[in-house]
Order: C-alpha cells, then structure tokens, then sequence
C-alpha cells in the first residue's frame, strides 16, 4: 500500500488543492532507496491504470471514488484544523504525506490490488504473503 499510495498526488494550484493519479509526478521518489520497488510499482501501475482505463461497471471499485472531491475536501478541513501553527511548517509537503497515509489505510484499495495479483498470477513474477 506504501508504494500504491504515491500515485495520488496532492497538489496546491493557486488556492484550490486536487490530486491527480500520475506516473510522472508522483511520490515514489521519496521511497526508501534501499529497497527496489521498481517490479511492484509496474505491477501497482497497471493494476490502477487498468482500473482507470476499463472501469465500465459501476458496482466495482473505481480507483476515482478515492479521489472524489467531495472526499478530498472532507480530509482536508479534517487535515488543515489538526495542523500545527508552526510557521516553518511546509503545509503542501504536510498535507500530501498525510494524504499518502490515508491513502494506505483504504482497503477498497488494498482488496483491489489483491485481488488484481492474484488474477493475474501466471504474469507476475512475485508471490503475496498472507
């Protein structure tokens, strides 16, 4: 969920705050450098992405429902009235780890990515752990 989680960027544009689920930009630069994700983040990669891409039915889960605005907006006035007034605190880099932590914590999410690896086992190098 850790590596997951960096996909959904939270970012500040003028006074509005959004995320975007990105490739490119992304937290992924702040794992630890010691460990390799590079085959779980392709894995996690295309599992979000397909979901994205081929999300017809209505009844699953849908990656989106994460990032609703209405959902970002409920955990930022939760985020910003816990935040500290210490004024050398960078309140974007703030707001987007604790994101990264909500993020995790969604077990829809979690479920769905199990679910998306063990339905395609046969073309994945790596095993789950229960």
């Amino acid at each position: 969920m850790l590596v997951a989680s960096k996909y959904f960027y939270l970012q500040k544009h003028n006074d509005r705050y959004g995320v975007k689920i990105c490739i490119g930009r992304n937290g992924s630069k702040e794992l630890d450098k010691k460990k390799d994700y590079t085959l779980l983040e392709a894995i996690v990669f295309d599992a979000i992405f397909e979901n994205l891409l081929k999300n017809e039915d209505t009844t699953k889960f849908n990656i989106l429902d994460l990032v609703h605005p209405k959902k970002v907006s409920k955990f930022l006035k939760k985020s910003i009235t816990k935040m500290e007034t210490n004024k050398t605190l960078d309140t974007i880099l703030y707001l987007r780890n604790r994101f990264y932590r909500y993020i995790e914590k969604k077990k829809k999410l979690e479920k769905y990515l199990t679910e998306y690896i063990n339905k395609n086992e046969k073309y994945i190098p790596i095993k789950l752990e229960k």
